[in-house]
Protein backbone atom coordinates (compact mmCIF):
# COMPACT_ATOMS: atom_id res chain seq x y z
CA UNK A 1 0.00 0.00 0.00
CA UNK A 2 1.01 3.36 -0.78
CA UNK A 3 -0.01 7.34 -0.64
CA UNK A 4 -1.84 6.30 -4.30
CA UNK A 5 -5.08 6.83 -2.61
CA UNK A 6 -4.21 10.40 -1.17
CA UNK A 7 -5.56 12.54 -3.62
CA UNK A 8 -8.96 10.52 -3.46
CA UNK A 9 -9.27 10.55 -0.02
CA UNK A 10 -8.64 14.11 0.02
CA UNK A 11 -11.42 14.60 -2.21
CA UNK A 12 -13.03 12.73 -0.10
CA UNK A 13 -12.84 14.97 3.11
CA UNK A 14 -13.53 17.83 0.52
CA UNK A 15 -16.79 16.49 -0.69
CA UNK A 16 -18.00 15.38 2.95
CA UNK A 17 -17.29 18.80 4.24
CA UNK A 18 -18.90 21.11 1.29
CA UNK A 19 -22.27 18.89 1.85
CA UNK A 20 -22.50 19.78 5.10
CA UNK A 21 -24.36 22.89 5.86
CA UNK A 22 -23.28 23.65 9.57
CA UNK A 23 -19.50 23.76 8.04
CA UNK A 24 -20.63 25.63 4.99
CA UNK A 25 -22.75 28.45 6.90
CA UNK A 26 -19.38 28.83 9.28
CA UNK A 27 -17.04 29.38 6.38
CA UNK A 28 -19.11 30.25 3.49
CA UNK A 29 -17.86 27.14 1.99
CA UNK A 30 -14.49 28.53 1.58
CA UNK A 31 -12.70 25.01 1.55
CA UNK A 32 -9.30 24.73 -0.39
CA UNK A 33 -6.08 22.67 -0.09
CA UNK A 34 -4.34 25.84 -0.52
CA UNK A 35 -4.38 29.44 0.38
CA UNK A 36 -7.60 30.92 -1.72
CA UNK A 37 -6.91 33.41 -4.36
CA UNK A 38 -7.84 36.99 -4.11
CA UNK A 39 -8.43 38.54 -0.82
CA UNK A 40 -8.40 35.95 1.75
CA UNK A 41 -11.89 35.20 3.86
CA UNK A 42 -12.21 35.90 7.26
CA UNK A 43 -12.43 32.62 7.91
CA UNK A 44 -11.77 29.26 5.24
CA UNK A 45 -10.22 25.74 6.04
CA UNK A 46 -7.56 23.81 3.94
CA UNK A 47 -6.99 20.07 3.75
CA UNK A 48 -3.59 20.01 3.96
CA UNK A 49 -0.68 17.63 4.96
CA UNK A 50 -1.16 13.81 5.14
CA UNK A 51 0.63 11.64 6.33
CA UNK A 52 0.35 7.87 5.08
CA UNK A 53 1.67 4.43 6.54
CA UNK A 54 1.62 1.13 5.40
CA UNK A 55 -1.48 -1.34 7.40
CA UNK A 56 -0.86 -4.09 5.08
CA UNK A 57 -1.26 -7.74 6.63
CA UNK A 58 -2.52 -11.21 5.90
CA UNK A 59 -5.61 -10.19 5.22
CA UNK A 60 -4.61 -7.55 2.12
CA UNK A 61 -3.61 -4.18 1.21
CA UNK A 62 -4.23 -1.04 3.78
CA UNK A 63 -2.91 1.95 4.86
CA UNK A 64 -3.71 4.39 7.76
CA UNK A 65 -3.95 8.18 6.69
CA UNK A 66 -3.65 11.06 8.88
CA UNK A 67 -4.89 14.31 7.19
CA UNK A 68 -4.70 18.14 8.26
CA UNK A 69 -7.51 19.75 8.40
CA UNK A 70 -6.66 23.57 9.44
CA UNK A 71 -9.06 26.06 9.94
CA UNK A 72 -7.58 29.56 9.78
CA UNK A 73 -9.43 32.79 11.10
CA UNK A 74 -8.97 36.34 11.16
CA UNK A 75 -6.96 38.12 13.93
CA UNK A 76 -8.72 37.83 17.49
CA UNK A 77 -10.97 35.10 15.97
CA UNK A 78 -10.51 32.30 18.45
CA UNK A 79 -14.14 31.34 19.09
CA UNK A 80 -15.14 31.53 15.12
CA UNK A 81 -11.85 29.63 14.23
CA UNK A 82 -12.98 26.82 17.46
CA UNK A 83 -16.04 26.92 16.37
CA UNK A 84 -15.71 25.98 12.77
CA UNK A 85 -13.23 23.24 14.03
CA UNK A 86 -15.88 21.42 15.76
CA UNK A 87 -18.48 21.58 13.46
CA UNK A 88 -15.69 20.09 10.82
CA UNK A 89 -15.41 17.04 13.42
CA UNK A 90 -18.84 17.09 13.68
CA UNK A 91 -19.00 16.37 10.06
CA UNK A 92 -16.89 13.53 9.78
CA UNK A 93 -15.48 11.73 13.08
CA UNK A 94 -17.47 8.31 13.06
CA UNK A 95 -18.52 8.93 9.14
CA UNK A 96 -16.78 6.71 6.31
CA UNK A 97 -15.67 8.44 3.05
CA UNK A 98 -16.70 6.84 -0.11
CA UNK A 99 -13.70 6.17 -2.29
CA UNK A 100 -13.99 4.33 -5.65
CA UNK A 101 -11.57 1.16 -5.31
CA UNK A 102 -11.16 0.79 -1.42
CA UNK A 103 -13.00 1.02 1.50
CA UNK A 104 -12.24 3.32 4.30
CA UNK A 105 -13.32 3.61 7.69
CA UNK A 106 -14.61 5.63 9.86
CA UNK A 107 -12.98 8.88 10.48
CA UNK A 108 -11.51 9.08 13.43
CA UNK A 109 -9.84 12.53 15.94
CA UNK A 110 -6.47 12.45 16.51
CA UNK A 111 -5.56 16.23 18.10
CA UNK A 112 -6.26 19.56 18.03
CA UNK A 113 -4.14 22.64 18.34
CA UNK A 114 -4.92 26.02 18.09
CA UNK A 115 -2.31 28.72 18.09
CA UNK A 116 -1.49 32.26 16.48
CA UNK A 117 -0.14 32.85 13.43
CA UNK A 118 2.81 35.01 12.92
CA UNK A 119 0.81 37.34 10.59
CA UNK A 120 -1.68 37.32 13.42
CA UNK A 121 -4.70 35.35 11.92
CA UNK A 122 -5.78 32.39 14.57
CA UNK A 123 -5.41 28.90 13.50
CA UNK A 124 -7.30 25.63 14.47
CA UNK A 125 -5.09 22.53 13.25
CA UNK A 126 -7.39 19.15 13.38
CA UNK A 127 -5.75 15.55 13.08
CA UNK A 128 -7.62 13.23 11.38
CA UNK A 129 -7.50 9.53 10.96
CA UNK A 130 -8.79 6.76 8.60
CA UNK A 131 -7.98 3.42 7.35
CA UNK A 132 -8.24 2.46 3.68
CA UNK A 133 -8.31 -1.11 2.83
CA UNK A 134 -8.03 -1.94 -0.67
CA UNK A 135 -9.99 -5.41 -2.26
Amino acid sequence: MSARLGPEVQAAIHAMLSADAAVSALTGGAIHDAPPPGPVPALWVRIGEERVRDASDASGRAAVHEVVVEVSAEAGAFAAAKEAAAAICDALEGRAPALSGASAGPIGFVRAEARRARDGRRLVRLVLRLRVDEP
